[in-house]
C-alpha cells in the first residue's frame, strides 16, 4: 500500500477517534493528529518524483 494513502487511512481513524472523547482537549488533540497525518500524505505526493518513490525507498517504510 502507498505511503500516502496509509497516512490518509490513520487519519481518517482519527477523526472517527476524535468522535468518541469525551474531553475537549483531547478531542482537539486527534484532529490536529489527523490534520498533521493528511498534510504529511500531501507532502509525500506532492514530492514524489515521477515513476519514483518519495525519499528514494524502494520497500517504503
Amino acid at each position: 500500500m502507498d505511503r500516502a494513502q496509509k497516512l490518509r487511512e490513520l487519519a481518517t481513524w482519527y477523526r472517527e477517534f476524535a468522535e468518541r472523547a469525551g474531553n475537549p482537549a483531547i478531542w482537539a488533540a486527534r484532529l490536529r493528529t489527523a490534520e498533521d497525518l493528511e498534510q504529511a500524505a500531501g507532502n509525500i505526493e506532492n514530492h514524489r518524483p515521477i515513476g519514483g518513490h518519495a525519499l528514494g525507498f524502494e520497500n517504503g517504510l
